[in-house]
């Protein structure tokens, strides 16, 4: 994962100063403060360029009509909520909000029918998306050290999925199906409550 020092910074009225990067097509949200809510009007980046009213934060002029938002970084902050309209996002192929104070993940997360990687570790998860197997782009999951106690049933759809960590959580058993994955390559499973593994896990290609 890329460093994100000096990618964001506050303006001198105090708002967080949003910064993308042309050739990489980042969007970085960066406070050193610590943020615990996100402002709504970012999710209309894409939609609604500012027309020149004050926002809550500042936007480099146009940048939308440049690139795509592929990868959108809200790691280490204190996010508790992530808003629905990330859908608003579709070319997202990366979202990192790990080291945050999410509770769940957002449902609408399942449209974002490019994503490849998602990062939500060191949060207080108890739940995720009942249709995240509808990722079938996803390739790695970390929802480690998190307060999950189960996953749902749809996980073990993710038919590109090559990495999961579900490591330091409170899982007692695993959804049927993982044992027919042909390219699950890495699966942490440590530090949960699991009393066993299905014998038929060892099965898997």
């Amino acid at each position: 994962m890329s460093s994100s020092r000096g990618a964001s910074r506050k303006s001198p009225t105090g708002s967080t100063r949003l910064k993308p990067n042309p050739t990489s097509s980042i969007l970085l949200v960066k406070v050193m403060e610590g943020i615990s809510v996100i402002p709504p009007k970012l999710w209309r980046l894409n939609i609604d360029p500012p027309d020149g009213s004050t926002a809550s934060f500042d936007v480099d002029e146009r940048w939308w009509d440049q690139v795509e938002l592929t990868r959108l970084d809200l790691s280490s902050n204190e996010i508790k909520e992530i808003s629905e309209d990330i859908e608003n996002f579709n070319s997202l192929s990366a979202v990192e909000v790990q080291y945050n104070e999410l509770t769940c993940l957002p449902n609408n997360v399942i449209k974002l029918d490019k994503l490849s990687k998602i990062f939500a570790s060191y949060n207080k998860l108890q739940c995720l998306p009942v249709d995240i197997g509808q990722l079938t782009n996803l390739q790695s999951l970390n929802i480690s050290h998190n307060s999950l106690t189960v996953l749902p049933h749809s996980i073990t759809s993710l038919s590109h999925l090559e990495e999961l960590d579900v490591s330091g959580n409170s899982l007692e058993a695993l959804p049927d199906g993982f044992e027919r994955s042909t390219v699950l390559r890495a699966f942490n499973l440590s530090e949960n409550r699991l009393s066993e593994i299905p014998p038929n896990l060892g099965e898997m290609r």
